[in-house]
């Protein structure tokens, strides 16, 4: 096998690891502005002091976002803004439902950090 066809296996090895690091397949990439339901973060009467109540898509930061560097239960409001929910473990409902791309919901939580990509240290949520 030569040098060039040996570096030729070795990249359509990697690109095919970079490709099924999610463990899924990619669903389309959302429109701008499709599936979100309402600005963020809105301060509610009913609140905590310093929580948020977030409304908009449920989605991964990895596969359908593009904003983190693994996979991630993430919150995309109408704004735009991606949030990052943590405490978010494999398995669950949530981890699950991330994929589709579709599924509407609503969090209450604490919005921690500046970042371009927000984390949100979850207290509640409510699938619409």
């Amino acid at each position: 096998m030569s040098s060039r066809s040996f570096f030729g296996a070795i990249l359509a090895l990697a690109t095919c690891a970079a490709l099924a690091a999610c463990n899924r397949s990619q669903p389309p990439a959302e429109p701008a502005g499709k599936h979100t339901t309402e600005a963020a973060p809105t301060p509610d009467a009913t609140l905590a002091a310093g929580e948020v109540q977030l409304a908009g898509v449920l989605g991964c930061g990895h596969c359908n976002y593009h904003v983190t560097s693994d996979c991630a239960a993430t919150i995309k409001t109408a704004s735009g803004d991606v949030y990052v929910l943590d405490g978010v473990q494999e398995g669950s409902d949530l981890w699950e439902k991330r994929l589709a791309g579709t599924q509407q919901i609503t969090v209450t939580g604490t919005v921690l950090g500046s970042d371009k990509v927000k984390h949100v240290a979850m207290n509640t949520f409510e699938f619409k």
